[in-house]
């Protein structure tokens, strides 16, 4: 089934008014990072630091270790720890270190870097807005393609970019004097499933189960590779069709949900209203009420607000209300039933009755905290939409504090650069300048700018 990340995309999908701008992919149809040129010669990017905003670094292929400035480490509360060696040209013998929780531009990062604290007040000769630099620890960690002609900075860690580019391959690599356990190449969890099901898919066995296609689609789509999700999903069907004729409804309606993501609605239609046929024939009550769920969200970002509310409320009824008493009947999830909860959620708010979608909303709330910790990814992102809801109704402070909470975590989540982060964000920058706070609001929507369009 399709994952409760990917269903936050229709929501918030369906929320934002406006339509996010086509951007330019790297090889391999990997997400691309917006570069800056300055002074004719230096290359700034944006770069997040233990899940803050992105700030404006320096990109250094020359230099060993990454550096923040020390006004930076102590807006982030990063502390200082003993001192490390220096190997830059020109730069001091050592200089203060600490541990960062976290380093990331857009999607990629890397947890528990070692860094320097060191004044980069230089550079501010040529962009007072340099607040660090980037340098081989952590770009070691991944294929890189600088692209001159659309200024852009290509990252991937997937092997996808190295098989569609020519020429030689240089490796990155930290002097071995200061390698150690710490430089160790770590990355999130969802870049390690996708490297184990890529060399599953590429074994004899594997590249022969519709299983084992399946899953990697869904793992692309959580990542928002679509492209690569496409083609996973097109040898799923393929395969599954001999191998398993019953759950091909199940990765028809994924496939769909893939196509919604990526803004191809007449595609996502077609398979959504496929796959409830075929639930339908099969009497899959479970699957029939999914459908319902997933229709009411596309209805939704297709405008057709009554349809969408009359789908959302076919998908509560039949979720919500499912009971496994003999053992053998398959009941919704809690993450299915939270779905098809917020899907209503959305369609009645956008029918003019906010009120009544915030009852909705504290149900999939309650769903969630018998499962899911504080600051978990489907606790924030149902605050946020309650924020939303709040908004909506016309308590403000309780919707800033909401919707404040909610991107927060889901920040932690997903991180910048995600399609549903930034559509998140999209939202609390309208939020924010309708509040009259127009000034967090144009920093925010500057942040969104850096992250997203192309120099």
């Amino acid at each position: 089934m399709t994952s409760f990340k990917a269903f936050a995309w229709f929501v918030l999908a369906a929320a934002v008014a406006s339509t996010l701008d086509a951007e330019t992919r790297c090889p391999g149809n990997i997400a691309s990072v917006p570069l800056r040129l300055v002074n004719g010669y230096q290359m700034i990017v944006a770069v997040s630091v233990n899940h803050s905003v992105p700030y404006d670094f320096l990109l250094d292929t020359g230099t060993q270790f990454s550096m923040i400035d020390p006004t930076l480490a102590t807006e982030l509360h990063v502390k200082a720890q003993g001192s490390i060696p220096v190997a830059g040209t020109g730069f001091q013998p050592t200089a203060s270190k600490a541990q960062l929780d976290y380093l990331a531009i857009g999607s990629h990062g890397v947890a528990n870097l070692e860094a320097m604290v060191y004044n980069v007040e230089n550079l501010r000769s040529h962009d007072h807005k340099v607040r660090g630099i980037l340098g081989e620890d952590f770009l070691q960690h991944f294929d890189m393609l600088i692209d001159n002609v659309h200024w852009q900075l290509c990252l991937d860690d997937s092997g996808a970019m190295r098989a569609n580019v020519k020429g030689s391959h240089i490796v990155f690599a930290v002097s071995s004097e200061t390698d150690d356990a710490r430089h160790a190449p770590k990355s999130s969890s969802i870049a390690d499933s996708i490297r184990a099901y890529e060399a599953i898919v590429q074994q004899s066995d594997g590249r022969k189960s519709g299983a084992a296609w399946w899953k990697l689609a869904l793992l692309y789509q959580d990542a928002a590779r679509f492209n690569e999700a496409e083609r996973a999903y097109t040898n799923a069907i393929r395969l599954l069709k001999a191998q398993s004729p019953d759950a091909l409804a199940d990765v028809t309606d994924c496939m769909g949900t893939m196509y919604v993501q990526s803004g191809q609605l007449s595609k996502a239609e077609h398979l959504e209203r496929d796959a409830l046929t075929f639930r339908e024939i099969r009497k899959d009550s479970l699957g029939v009420g999914v459908s319902w769920t997933h229709l009411s969200m596309l209805s939704l970002d297709q405008g057709h607000v009554s349809d969408a509310a009359m789908y959302a409320k076919w998908a509560v009824d039949q979720l919500l209300s499912m009971k496994n008493d003999d053992g053998k009947q398959k009941i919704a999830t809690p993450e299915q039933k939270m779905s098809a909860l917020i899907a209503l959620a959305l369609a009645r708010c956008r029918q003019g009755m906010c009120e009544e979608a915030l009852g909705v909303l504290h149900r999939a709330r309650d769903i969630a905290d018998s499962g899911y910790q504080t600051g978990s990814f489907p606790i924030s992102y149902i605050d946020f939409l309650t924020g939303y809801a709040q908004w909506k109704t016309g308590n403000m402070e309780l919707a800033a504090e909401l919707m404040r909470r909610g991107a927060l975590g889901m920040q932690a989540e997903l991180g910048w650069g995600h399609p549903t982060y930034m559509a998140a964000m999209q939202q609390y920058e309208h939020f924010l300048k309708q509040t009259g706070h127009r000034a967090e609001a144009s920093e925010l929507r500057r942040t969104i700018a850096r992250v997203r369009e192309p120099h």
